[in-house]
């Protein structure tokens, strides 16, 4: 990025040569020149979106377009995400297209793709490069840049579409200020010692970048050809490290190259209980190898939906689990515990272990950057010391302090509460509105944490005291069992059939239940790991929809997925069309039919509305069945009227939370 004054000069020109053209090819080409001078960038894009036609188009000599019915690309995913995304190594990201993202077979390193959005609604997209022989990174405060000049991009938007006439308004001491606020003077390049040990670090923590890449790649691969419920839980949780390692090294590369801190430190808005659901989780095959007592206890009336740092959160909480489970031995326990304080919308984290312990006067100590409490510490158990300084520094920055109880050789406690924007009041897990349930806890050992901590949240949540029963018989009133593994048999399986009485395992110790074929129909938690939100589904009376998303680009898979985390339903996915009929129809025949289905037309072997025309065949010889509510995903535009009327409903790319929510919200009335 260039110092103030140049970037100040080069937008008052290029403002200055829109006003006196109304040619949308020349207005186009200015708008490319003053961001290639503006983000020293090799080449630079400009498309509109036509929401008729939804496609991408560039005014130029010859124009560009390309369709977004089945967004590809690091450019799809801007599109339907409505993100900008920074990728300084571009070809090795795993969405990256050559087709789409390098039509002009051009030798790029990184590139930076900003959506225009207005209210929700996406306008245009700024796509930047920089070739190979460009040594210079995008870093957040290339972002910060486009997005204060935001407004004026709006602007010329509604010139290139003629919606604006007369040119652009603007105030010369209003570009003087918005850059000098957006742009910070540049420090002088560190001398030659400091470039070589930067450079070399760069290069290695980039080398790091491609094994990780692979591994997401190869768990991803791995995920596909499994059917194990369990198996692909955890699998899901070896992702979120795979991910979480490249977030990591991305944050390094960027640092080193632009030397400032360029973490993402927007505020993100998260689904609450996947977002913590995913950090525990992290932490459960470690926790059950090593023979330690994890308990999760999450606040059933935490917001659904919160605006937070996630990032920094995020890596607090690894860092303090994570030092917790390094230093607590064999047969001990940790506790990860969340709590929210509605009053004062504040959100209070603490790890608990019965770990090593802190000496009294190294309490204070350890928050300081490479300190350990003792030299012992650090031969035994390893670490640089650098977690905890890190992680006092990031609570402090969201708003709290975080602070110690300990006592050697009894354990830690290690405690912030930070204040929170709230997106979502709806709690995680609304009271129960049916009470009339009478649900057994059935184990040998009432002194199992376990036992506590579910009574706690089922009370939590709405059920009465003298509803739940522990005991290691079974009453004759039971309505839900909660079997303990070690209690579990056939005999108890043929009984809960046959009583009709709902049925829920708790797994003592890890796949030793969820991995064998007879219960792969059961519903299963595990030791160990966060188990609410099935604990919520197995007691609540309100069917969870099951929904299936048939679409053969992963990318709108993956984007449907994210906003389906937020509303309480099943979802599943398949890629190919014939092998999603056969799921369909095995799923018709066991009387457990999906109840939404989300289909793109444009799939190859068989296109969505074929596909949903044969489902309502199958379908209309099951008439006791309620029929599936289906929604194309691909709009309405490309439809015939015979092929509308297999649907109950449309959602247009990219996708809108509220449309979503509003299909389920028709589904409840269906």
């Amino acid at each position: 990025m260039r110092n103030a004054t140049a970037l100040i000069n080069v937008l008052i020109k290029g403002m200055q040569e829109i006003s006196k053209t109304e040619d949308p090819v020349e207005i186009n080409q200015i708008i490319r020149n003053i961001l290639s001078e503006m983000f020293l960038s090799d080449y630079v894009s400009f498309f509109i979106v036509n929401k008729e036609k939804n496609t991408l188009y560039e005014i130029g000599d010859k124009t560009i377009e390309i369709s977004m019915n089945n967004p590809t690309g690091l450019l799809g995913v801007s599109y339907l995400t409505k993100k900008p995304g920074l990728y300084n190594h571009v070809k090795s990201e795993k969405y990256f297209q050559e087709s789409i993202d390098n039509p002009e077979n051009f030798k790029i390193r990184s590139q930076l793709v900003y959506p225009i959005v207005e209210n929700d609604n996406i306008l245009a997209i700024v796509r930047l490069s920089r070739s190979i022989k460009n040594s210079l990174s995008y870093t957040k405060k290339d972002l910060d840049l486009l997005e204060s000049l935001s407004p004026y991009l709006i602007k010329l938007v509604s010139i290139l579409l003629n919606t604006k006439k007369g040119g652009i308004e603007y105030e010369e001491s209003e570009i003087v200020d918005l850059i000098n606020e957006a742009v910070e003077e540049k420090e002088e390049n560190s001398n030659g010692d400091s470039k070589d040990i930067l450079m070399f670090l760069a290069n290695t923590i980039h080398d790091i970048r491609t094994p990780a890449n692979n591994l997401s790649g190869f768990l991803e691969l791995m995920e596909e050809h499994l059917d194990n419920k369990k198996l692909i839980s955890l699998l899901s949780g070896a992702k979120e490290s795979a991910e979480y390692i490249n977030t990591l090294v991305d944050g390094i590369l960027e640092h080193l190259q632009s030397k400032n801190e360029t973490e993402n430190t927007k505020i993100s808005e998260i689904i609450t209980s996947k977002y913590l659901s995913d950090i525990s989780n992290l932490f459960t095959a470690n926790m059950t190898e090593k023979g330690i007592d994890y308990i999760v206890s999450i606040d059933p009336n935490i917001p659904k939906g919160i605006r937070i740092f996630d990032i920094k959160l995020k890596r607090i909480l690894i860092n303090l689990i994570g030092n917790a489970y390094k230093f607590t031995p064999p047969g001990k326990s940790i506790k990860f515990e969340v709590t929210f304080d509605k009053r004062m919308k504040r959100m209070k984290f603490t790890i608990e272990d019965e770990g090593i312990g802190i000496p009294e006067d190294k309490q204070q100590e350890i928050f300081e950057a490479f300190k350990q409490a003792d030299e012992d510490t650090k031969i035994h158990y390893g670490g640089t010391g650098l977690g905890l300084a890190i992680s006092s520094k990031y609570v402090k920055d969201l708003g709290g302090r975080l602070e110690l109880k300990s006592q050697v050789d009894r354990g830690s406690i290690f405690y912030f509460d930070i204040p929170i924007e709230i997106a979502n009041y709806e709690p995680i897990y609304p009271k129960f509105t049916n009470i009339n349930k009478n649900i057994l806890l059935y184990t040998n050992n009432a002194d199992d944490p376990n036992i506590y901590y579910i009574s706690k949240f089922l009370q939590e949540s709405g059920i009465p005291d003298n509803k739940i029963t522990i005991s290691d018989k079974i009453a004759t009133n039971t309505t839900h069992l909660i079997c303990f593994e070690h209690k579990l048999n056939d005999e108890i399986v043929s009984l809960s059939k046959e009583k009709e009485i709902k049925l829920l395992i708790f797994e003592e110790k890890l796949l030793s239940v969820s991995s064998k074929e007879k219960f792969k129909d059961f519903t299963i938690i595990s030791k160990n790991s966060y188990y609410y939100d099935t604990l919520y589904s197995f007691v609540s009376s309100r069917k969870k929809p099951k929904v299936l998303i048939i679409d053969d680009n992963k990318v709108n898979i993956k984007l449907l997925e994210f906003m389906l985390e937020g509303i309480y339903c099943d979802p599943t996915y398949e890629t190919d069309a014939e092998n999603a009929i056969k799921m369909m129809y095995n799923a018709l025949k066991k009387g457990e039919p999906y109840d939404i289905v989300f289909i793109d037309q444009n799939m190859p072997k068989i296109i969505g509305s074929k596909l949903l025309k044969y489902y309502r065949e199958l379908e209309s010889k099951h008439t006791h069945i309620k029929p599936i509510y289906s929604v194309s995903i691909t709009g309405d535009i490309t439809l015939t009227e015979e092929e509308k009327n297999l649907y109950n409903s449309f959602v247009k790319k990219p996708f809108k939370i509220m449309d979503i929510k509003k299909i389920f919200s028709e589904y409840e009335n269906y």
